[in-house]
């Protein structure tokens, strides 16, 4: 799955910056040092692993700069209201997400992904705009990876910051997160190409240009903000 190869490859790559554990400082100069790499690196992983060209992955990182991260809480229908998009949102996609909000709170069924699948399935024929069907596909599809990648992989974060227990429950905060970006930041679904041709959407016909995972720009956003969550959510930033 290219999300989770992208956070792997962000994260090797701030421990071959700071080291095996982060030696840098908590100073509002350290803090910006790091979201400039993580967005370096996500840039990097698009460019050297997915074939994105610099100027798409320049816009992409570009889009996604200002979503605000550290504003996110632990409830998708409420982080969706920080997307300049949301007066424009329909209620049909309101609702799907407000779904996959309860599904990603029901530790009995998060981790099976079948249950993102069957809301796309139940949703994607009721949404018209074509971008919001993007984002359905691309919130359902990373975000069920996104659960899976932090439940098996947030103790290398958190080993990398040096905590000995996170300062959150990072695991679903940060897949929350990592959905989310993929609607604040984005312009548009299918803006700056895809990741392996088409894909039909159930109901819906085919969406040129987005593969399962959905744009490059849901890519790049999901990937930018699960690893700044992540920065936030394993390190006391004292001048935050």
């Amino acid at each position: 799955m290219p999300h989770n190869e992208g956070l792997a490859y962000t994260l090797n790559h701030l421990k071959t910056y700071y080291g095996p554990v982060y030696t840098g400082g908590n100073t509002k100069a350290d803090h910006d040092l790091m979201y400039q790499k993580v967005d370096q690196f996500n840039k990097g992983y698009m460019m050297n692993k997915r074939s994105v060209s610099q100027s798409d992955a320049n816009s992409c990182i570009n889009n996604f700069k200002n979503s605000p991260v550290k504003q996110f809480g632990t409830n998708i229908t409420t982080n969706i209201t920080y997307s300049p998009y949301y007066s424009t949102m329909s209620t049909a996609f309101k609702n799907a997400v407000a779904q996959l909000n309860t599904l990603v709170h029901d530790d009995a069924n998060c981790y099976t992904q079948a249950n993102y699948d069957g809301i796309v399935n139940s949703n994607i024929a009721l949404i018209s705009d074509k971008d919001e069907k993007v984002y359905l596909v691309a919130m359902c599809s990373i975000g069920y990876n996104s659960m899976i990648y932090w439940r098996d992989n947030y103790t290398k974060w958190q080993a990398f910051f040096g905590t000995a227990t996170p300062l959150a429950s990072p695991a679903r905060d940060i897949a929350v997160a990592d959905m989310t970006g993929i609607v604040t930041g984005a312009v548009g679904g299918c803006a700056w190409g895809a990741l392996g041709g088409t894909v039909v959407l159930p109901g819906a016909g085919t969406v040129a240009g987005c593969a399962g995972v959905g744009a490059i720009s849901a890519l790049g956003g999901g990937l930018g903000n699960s690893a700044k969550k992540a920065v936030e959510s394993f390190f006391s930033w004292l001048a935050n």
